[in-house]
């Protein structure tokens, strides 16, 4: 191993086995990728050496067992809905703001950094699709694809995306497709009187990943949305457990004319 080695990414690199113990000798790392593997067993107590550590994704994997949790805080809620809005904003900009519109596709939790004040950070753009909002059409492989097709295909594939990683952050843990997500909320921030806003989060991202691509929400409105619940603006005090459950679907692009393309 490296000793002054900072970053390790090794995402998306089909390796299998256990996470060897020696990767934590590795003192000056602050990022590490492991996500998209086919990795086992645990996550090795040595995750405490790193004490520079600030990004580590072990997503999509088979790993089992907790994150080792000593010394370990749990990110409270407001650092949570800090990290959504953050992303939603970024997502915003991208497809809206640009003058290039750029569609991420391959939007997941592993995707997201977070820097020393917890401001999200996206990465991971291999997948992405960049677009000139003055041409009419657009060609992919042998595929052409007019702008609406676009719009309504690329930016909402993003827009489940985020709702999916949002969910994440509400439940503490891993969503997967077609998992009944029953209003859960992680217990290091449920019943800290924040319970009213956590609800009005996860309706946001409930409609982020309505199975009808034309249903979901635009990031521009997901922004305006959280926005509004950031200053207050939508009331709170929403009984947890009133709240209807989501179910988490695969995304399917549906044009209305026969044409159903599974990017998931």
């Amino acid at each position: 191993m490296l000793p002054f080695l900072t970053i390790l990414d090794l995402s998306n690199n089909n390796l299998s086995g256990e996470i060897p113990a020696s990767l934590f000798n590795c003192s000056y790392l602050n990022v590490v990728r492991l996500d998209k593997n086919r990795l086992t067993g645990r996550i090795p107590d040595g995750i405490h050496q790193l004490d520079r550590l600030r990004n580590f994704s072990v997503s999509h994997n088979l790993l089992s067992g907790r994150i080792p949790d000593r010394d370990m805080k749990c990110l409270d809620w407001p650092v949570r809905f800090k990290i959504a809005v953050g992303l939603a904003r970024g997502l915003a900009w991208l497809h809206h703001c640009c003058s290039v519109q750029i569609f991420h596709l391959d939007l997941t939790s592993g995707c997201v950094l977070l820097d020393q004040g917890f401001e999200p950070k996206l990465s991971n753009f291999g997948r992405a699709m960049f677009v000139n909002p003055n041409d009419h059409d657009h060609r992919s492989g042998n595929l052409v694809l007019g702008k609406g097709f676009l719009e309504l295909g690329f930016a909402k594939k993003d827009v489940h995306s985020f709702g999916v990683v949002v969910l994440e952050l509400i439940g503490g843990r891993e969503v997967s497709d077609g998992e009944s997500f029953g209003g859960q909320i992680d217990e290091c921030v449920a019943g800290k009187g924040c319970d009213g806003e956590i609800v009005q989060v996860m309706r946001v991202a409930k409609d982020c990943v309505q199975p009808m691509v034309d249903k979901r929400p635009t990031m521009l409105q997901v922004v305006q949305r959280l926005t509004q619940i950031e200053q207050g603006c939508c009331g709170c005090g929403t009984d947890v457990q009133g709240y209807e459950p989501v179910v988490v679907p695969s995304v399917v692009i549906e044009m209305g004319q026969g044409i159903g393309s599974k990017y998931r």
